[in-house]
């Protein structure tokens, strides 16, 4: 294995591990929000915005995170770019869970681990290759 090809391998073990940190902020700022937002409109309204105020929460998380420690990135732009990446995924992730909770009749929180899990792989390389490419 050369040397860029471990390189590679710790940064994406690296991410991983913050990507871990903030499913953890995302999914239980998540469940606190169905469990507010239930209380004032229909499920389907709540299992949506609580996805989007996870996202932000954890977005921030997550940025710090990977730009300090994962990808040690001074890109220019790199916030920008990478807030267009949370904005495209916050909208699939909300928009997919809300869309399966409604077509299920619930199952809000596993659809949420599903789909964000497949969106995990994309973010990887987006964030490699564009958000904090130097």
């Amino acid at each position: 294995m050369g040397l860029k090809s471990k390189k590679l391998y710790t940064v994406f073990l690296k991410f991983i591990s913050s990507s871990l940190v903030s499913f953890l902020v995302d999914y239980l700022s998540f469940l606190a929000f169905i469990a507010i937002l239930s209380r004032i409109t229909n499920s389907v309204t709540a299992v949506f915005w609580a996805g989007i105020i996870s996202r932000v929460l954890s977005s921030a998380v997550n940025y710090l995170i990977n730009r300090k420690t994962v990808f040690k990135s001074d890109a220019k732009f790199s916030a920008i770019r990478y807030y267009i990446l949370a904005a495209v995924q916050m909208l699939v992730s909300a928009a997919a869970v809300a869309l399966l909770h409604m077509i299920f009749h619930g199952g809000a929180p596993i659809f949420k681990i599903i789909v964000d899990s497949l969106l995990f792989f994309g973010s990887f390389t987006v964030q490699h290759k564009w958000v904090f490419a130097t």
